[in-house]
């Protein structure tokens, strides 16, 4: 059996008895913007492994703890039978007093930090995060070197765009 659903940064399949669920892409690092390109990936049993499909949203768990919630780019028909090949988990409705995962996407760092407090606060803990590729914009970094002579540059870097983080919380 080999079964794949492709999402934005990679593809979960199922391959020789287990659930791979992959992710891959690139950035612009370093001061040149040098492309790195980086990958991650997350291994676990087909046997303990489950899945549900709710508001677009594919969420994998193994052995009832959620792994990781990714949004298929394939049709919902496919979708529906990937989540039969692995199973379906019963998920409660978001209800707040039954609700156990919760996926929120910060616009950076600086919100997912002062979000992250408040969130343990409730008893929200952080099972994953994926952080989008930063892109510079251009005509920010221009203006900045322009209007302060390079020194805004130097003392705080190019300016940056869509550095959107998503974090998978869970309530044990």
């Amino acid at each position: 059996m080999n079964e794949t659903l492709h999402h934005p940064l990679g593809v979960v399949s199922v391959v020789e008895g287990e659930v791979v669920l992959s992710f891959a892409g690139t950035r612009r690092t370093g001061l040149l913007l040098r492309k790195t390109e980086w990958s991650n990936e997350i291994r676990f049993p087909l046997a303990t492994a489950r899945a549900s499909f709710h508001d677009g949203r594919l969420a994998l768990y193994d052995a009832g703890r959620p792994v990781q919630s990714v949004v298929p780019s394939d049709l919902p028909e496919t979708v529906h039978a990937f989540v039969e090949v692995l199973g379906e988990m019963e998920v409660a409705a978001p209800v707040a007093s039954n609700q156990r995962v919760q996926v929120k996407v910060y616009k950076n760092a600086k919100a997912y930090q002062k979000d992250a407090p408040n969130m343990a606060g409730k008893g929200w803990l952080p099972e994953g995060q994926i952080q989008a590729a930063q892109r510079v914009a251009v005509g920010r970094t221009v203006g900045k070197v322009v209007l302060t002579g390079g020194v805004g540059l130097l003392l705080s870097g190019r300016s940056k765009k869509g550095e959107e983080i998503t974090v998978t919380y869970v309530r044990r």
